[in-house]
């Protein structure tokens, strides 16, 4: 067979990395990785070591394509292959029509080579091929092919997961979590849900005066047999804009949760491509650091004094070491004006913090009190104007970066073409 191919001599243009939009824990995948360089070779040690490969299954073999072709003569392919390969395009072309004989028409291919040439990508991908990264390559920049191949095939867009978590105990961090869920879903994100961990003394449900008979507990124990129906029935809707799933007495539980079972219930909460807000107890809860690894974003809550400075310090560093390729958190500074006296000015704390804040929420412990009296969340009634205000570039932050499946919508190509 003769294959007439295009001149391949016309280079690519430069993709900027979607570094602003986090890329969340992949899905269960098996994965067969095959390099030909040291240098690719590392990126993936990369990969397996990156918090979203958590579910994933690696198994990293040399040879590339050749490698992949030898491989797979009397073994099934599995359901996603990454492949460097330095072959001529002629020798490319034949060698993927000689490996598609070996692998099943649901096999996904991500290709990793030094061809940096636009004719050549639009002829892999009229050949089945699902991305193709010219060389050099990141880390971050094959996660996000990853995970654009992952939504695109076979697996369901899922919506943004935010974990909120605060500085120390009686810093906001449920009120905040509570509030901007609501306004997330005000904004036109489609009903939020928030899903309150705070097992032995969570106050969503108290918040709301929600009948939360039922709630988490139930939905933890079931694990692998929760589904989407029974996890709608243990959600309670506060309105359009909101639903709950509360804390209940967590005595009920046989045992302590697993992280698999937590993993399974906010993929299934978000499986229709709902914003869902995780309410989290403090950073010594097994649970609430298996979440902070696991959330597309997560929100740091803390108050305007040397306390809270030195914890919001402390977490930062722990963070940054959970999620070392990652934004740092959004940090939420609460309850300013409580204590002008001993209070450190926003300006300040974040200076001597290091980066930037996100919202500042003046205190009003009257206004919220009063919300949580009525059942009521607090930014949806007339006298927490100023709070929904205040919690807006939060909102905006959230949305803007919080949905990486929608964000990820155009391949390659398509981004190449719509380029000025």
């Amino acid at each position: 067979m003769t294959l007439h191919l295009a001149d391949f001599t016309n280079p690519l243009p430069e993709v900027p990395e979607f570094a602003s939009q986090p890329v969340g824990l992949l899905p269960p995948l098996n994965i067969a990785v095959f390099t030909e360089t040291p240098a690719f070779a590392a990126c993936v040690a990369g990969l397996g070591a990156s918090r979203q490969f958590a579910r994933v299954r690696m198994v990293v073999h040399e040879g590339g394509l050749k490698g992949a072709l030898a491989a797979f003569v009397d073994a099934p392919a599995p359901q996603l292959l990454l492949i460097e390969t330095d072959a001529a395009p002629q020798d490319l072309l034949e060698g993927l029509d000689a490996l598609s004989e070996f692998c099943d028409p649901g096999t996904r291919l991500l290709l990793v080579g030094g061809d940096n040439d636009i004719a050549l990508y639009r002829e892999l991908i009229r050949r089945g091929v699902s991305d193709y990264l010219p060389r050099p390559v990141s880390v971050a920049g094959v996660l996000k092919s990853l995970a654009d191949i992952a939504s695109h095939h076979g697996v369901a867009a899922k919506g943004s997961l935010t974990a909120f978590v605060g500085a120390s105990g009686g810093a906001g961090s449920s009120t905040v979590a509570l509030n901007t869920a609501w306004l997330v879903g005000q904004a036109g994100h489609g009903m939020a849900g928030l899903i309150d961990l705070d097992l032995d003394f969570g106050t969503a449900g108290v918040s709301l005066a929600l009948d939360a008979s039922r709630g988490i507990a139930e939905a933890l124990r079931a694990g692998a047999n929760l589904d989407a129906q029974l996890l709608d029935g243990l959600f309670d809707s506060y309105d359009a804009n909101l639903r709950v799933l509360a804390a209940t007495d967590a005595a009920g539980l046989a045992q302590n949760p697993t992280t698999e079972s937590v993993d399974h219930l906010s993929d299934l909460a978000r499986s229709e491509g709902q914003s869902v807000m995780l309410d989290l107890p403090m950073i010594g809860n097994p649970l609430t650091r298996h979440a902070l690894r696991s959330a597309d974003r997560v929100v740091l809550t803390t108050t305007p004094d040397l306390a809270g400075l030195r914890n919001s310090r402390k977490m930062l560093d722990m963070i940054a070491e959970m999620r070392p390729d990652d934004p740092h958190p959004l940090v939420v500074l609460n309850k300013v004006g409580l204590s002008k006296r001993t209070e450190i000015g926003a300006r300040d704390f974040a200076h001597t913090l290091g980066i930037a804040l996100t919202a500042t929420l003046p205190f009003d412990g009257k206004g919220f009190a009063h919300s949580t009296n009525l059942g009521r969340v607090h930014v949806a009634t007339r006298a927490g104007r100023g709070a929904a205000s205040a919690l807006q570039p939060l909102v905006r932050a959230l949305a803007g970066a919080g949905h990486p499946e929608k964000a990820a919508a155009k391949p390659l190509l398509q981004r190449l073409l719509h380029r000025g």
